[in-house]
């Protein structure tokens, strides 16, 4: 992976994917990668969720949930012995979507395109409430008799009481509509930092990009269908998550969408990253996505090659950080998540970071923050 960081520098990772995920980077590879296409993929930024939730006035709320979602994690961490984490607050500011089209007819899906995950997941049909009747549309839920005559569909008309569709507000898929679809068993959940998603699977054809542009598409692709997802993705406009680390990060064990390209023949083993800062803007072009090759048109020639210390994420050793007057080479195990909007760090580093930065909290924030 080839990024180059929204604070103008550049942050360049070429790894190839191997399909037995060896850790192993083999430069011998890097010759090789001359014979498959090339697919880019525009990006779009999207304005802060969190603002929208203080316009609403629905921030506040949400911060409790997230923060209890954390302790419920940490709870369970602890009772199961595992490791201790030091929790991180982030704060909705920077999101990043691309386009996937899902079966035939073509589908569209919002998705975020996640290198810290390796599941791909959108809403199911039976998560979002069914599209009403054209004759209905002015009603929320009619009833009696004016309903039975013109909705004589209750589905298609009426809400139903009590049944609360968390996927409301995204586009759906529905399986059965898709000629390329195929039903596959078993089911699934994912835990999030920021909450949870659950629901079956589909096995159909996925295209990396819009209608009408040179796409990626790979058959024959695992597809998470939520059926439920957490309250925390309501305010977030995106449909779902296209996780592009290695197989072994995913919880179900299924190649992802990339790495199954990659094993089909459609795609050298290499994917490039811009993203682009464009302040406080809302929907407009962030970035570009390039699959199967280096991204020429936005990338320095000089490539630097890390090797991974384990290949089910983009882990790898950084030797320093550094930011005006501040330095330090104690080195760190990282990762590069194209899904998260903060950096992490230890306190301290975080601290300096910050210091050198002329960062500060604003005293409104630092009252909200989780304390554990």
């Amino acid at each position: 992976m080839y990024a180059d960081t929204m604070n103008g520098r550049k942050e360049v990772l070429k790894i190839p994917y191997q399909v037995e995920m060896q850790l192993t980077l083999l430069l011998s590879t890097v010759v090789g990668l001359t014979m498959a296409a090339v697919y880019q993929m525009p990006l779009v930024k999207t304005g802060s969720p969190r603002i929208r939730m203080m316009r609403k006035g629905t921030w506040r709320e949400a911060l409790k949930q997230r923060n209890a979602a954390r302790i419920k994690a940490r709870a369970t961490a602890l009772a199961a012995g595992e490791t201790y984490r030091q929790n991180v607050n982030d704060y909705y500011d920077t999101q990043y979507f691309g386009n996937v089209t899902v079966g035939t007819p073509e589908a569209t899906f919002q998705v975020v395109l996640d290198t810290g995950s390796a599941d791909f997941w959108i809403p199911d049909v039976t998560c979002a409430p069914p599209p009403k009747e054209k004759s209905c549309e002015a009603s929320v839920c009619d009833s009696g008799t004016l309903c039975k005559v013109f909705c004589p569909n209750k589905e298609r008309c009426c809400a139903e009481t009590g049944k609360k569709y968390t996927c409301a507000g995204k586009h759906a898929y529905d399986w059965r509509q898709s000629q390329t679809a195929k039903q596959k068993g078993g089911t699934w959940e994912i835990e999030y930092g920021t909450g949870s998603a659950s629901g079956e699977f589909s096995v159909d054809i996925v295209r990396f990009g819009n209608v009408g542009d040179k796409r990626l598409e790979v058959p024959g692709t695992v597809v998470g269908r939520a059926t439920k997802i957490a309250e925390f993705f309501k305010d977030i406009p995106m449909d779902g998550i296209l996780g592009l680390a290695f197989k072994a990060a995913s919880t179900s064990n299924i190649a992802p969408p990339f790495v199954r390209a990659y094993q089909l023949g459609l795609v050298d083993p290499v994917f490039t990253v811009h993203m682009r800062s464009v302040g406080d803007a809302e929907n407009v072009f962030g970035g570009v996505f390039t699959y199967g090759g280096i991204d020429t048109e936005n990338c320095d020639k000089e490539v630097t090659y890390v090797k991974l210390t384990y290949a089910a994420f983009f882990l790898f050793e950084m030797d320093a950080v550094s930011l005006g007057n501040f330095h330090d080479k104690s080195g760190w195990e990282v990762i590069s998540d194209t899904g998260t909007s903060f950096i992490g760090a230890p306190t301290r580093i975080a601290d300096e970071i910050a210091k050198a930065a002329g960062a500060r909290l604003p005293t409104t924030m630092a009252n909200e923050q989780l304390t554990l």
